[in-house]
């Protein structure tokens, strides 16, 4: 059973774990203009610690054009538990639904944009260096994770 009167919503990025009223989600079947102003939640506190009761949506908060391969894995995990998911890109005020099938999409869009990148430094000895992203990235997914999964073990 799935309640959208609160999502929660992730910025993997930034580490912001907050959430946001899902008034007209149920709606949405593909990608939407929408404005969001998320609220800062207490990870003690968020939708997901009540789990498996409820099963919440989740927004991820995405800042490039495609999710990190953290993002993807993260997606996966969210889906599986049978969640809704949404990526949200705040700079477009943009919302997707993402299925499985979309999340597929996205798995193979990235190969693509990665073995250009590979074969354009490759080329033409551009180097492209988006390493300390990707460890922002997972650093602040390691600490959502820990954060949500003691909030889950103080809930239990």
């Amino acid at each position: 059973m799935s309640d959208l009167s609160t999502l929660l919503y992730l910025d993997l990025e930034s580490g912001f774990v907050g959430d946001v009223d899902g008034a007209g989600f149920e709606r949405f079947s593909e990608r939407h203009h929408v404005e969001l102003t998320p609220r800062r939640g207490d990870p003690m506190h968020t939708p997901y610690t009540v789990y498996p009761c409820v099963v919440r949506p989740v927004i991820l908060a995405l800042r490039n054009g495609l999710p990190t391969q953290e993002e993807i894995a993260f997606s996966a995990t969210v889906l599986n538990d049978a969640r809704p998911l949404f990526y949200h890109w705040p700079a477009e005020n943009v919302i997707e639904v993402v299925t499985p099938e979309r999340l597929k999409s996205f798995r193979l869009h990235r190969r693509v944009v990665n073995a250009y990148w590979g074969w354009r430094k490759f080329r033409r000895g551009f180097a492209v260096n988006r390493a300390d992203l990707a460890l922002r990235v997972r650093s602040n997914a390691r600490r959502v994770k820990r954060r949500l999964g003691a909030a889950v073990s103080a809930v239990s």
